[in-house]
């Protein structure tokens, strides 16, 4: 009788003990589980051929919620997603991108007053191989000794920046009463700088800039003067001398 009731006993015993262990091997694991979430993610590799917004390069843990955008060196397109998001499982929502050769290079400006031309045509993909023709509008050069720019291996190879300069500003109009430093009459265009000085006739004074100069623009950088009789001028100017006193007053 003693024996089966020290059996009982000792079944009973093993059991609350495989019981209180199985509890806290529970309690161990949600331990362990609740200690990883939120916690954080570890530094991503370096990809090679991009660039990645990491800002603090000692951090050795990233929190939950953090956004890394990955992007790639020009002449690589990436394969993979580019954005990662730091999860609340203490792991990146994706491995980052490897950026691998496109081949193709990147799009070009057109240049002001001017433009360019693909071969073959239509501009819709700068592949391997691609020529651009540069062009300017009519009075207008191209700087440099680049015409052309071919695109191998994902890179132009020459300035990807094209500038059409003037060739010079066209002749002013005469003025009335007035004259100007215009020494070549059958002279279609000056060159940019040229500079013109207008003086009028005796009796008479300038309404409006009296030097122009050739922008790079291709544009004078003002219109002529009007040459106006000086008893009108001193006139208008003193009319409206007096027309502002009255407003000032009038506006106190």
């Amino acid at each position: 009788m003693c024996n089966g009731i020290i059996e009982t006993v000792s079944k009973a015993f093993r059991a609350h003990t495989s019981a209180t262990k199985q509890s806290f091997l529970l309690l161990l694991v949600l331990a362990v589980v609740s200690t990883g979430q939120g916690s954080g993610c570890v530094r991503p590799y370096m990809v090679q051929n991009s660039w990645v917004n990491l800002t603090e390069t000692n951090r050795g843990l990233f929190p939950v919620g953090t956004v890394l955008q990955y992007s790639c060196d020009p002449g690589y397109l990436p394969d993979g997603p580019s954005i990662l998001t730091c999860t609340t499982l203490g792991r990146w929502s994706s491995e980052p991108p490897h950026c691998i050769r496109s081949g193709a290079c990147l799009p070009l400006s057109k240049p002001e007053n001017g433009g360019y031309t693909c071969h073959p045509s239509p501009c819709r993909m700068f592949s391997h191989g691609t020529v651009i023709e540069f062009f300017c509008d009519e009075g207008f050069i191209l700087s440099g000794d680049y015409n052309y720019l071919t695109c191998q291996d994902g890179q132009w190879d020459g300035p990807m920046q094209m500038t059409c300069v003037s060739q010079g500003c066209v002749r002013p109009s005469l003025v009335q009463h007035g004259s100007t430093n215009l020494t070549d009459t059958n002279r279609s265009l000056f060159p940019v700088g040229t500079v013109l000085q207008y003086n009028c006739d005796p009796g008479y004074l300038p309404a409006g800039p009296s030097i122009l100069t050739c922008t790079t623009l291709g544009r004078w950088s003002s219109q002529p003067p009007h040459c106006v009789r000086s008893d009108v001028y001193i006139c208008l100017n003193t009319c409206i001398y007096f027309a502002l006193i009255i407003w000032i007053e009038q506006t106190q």
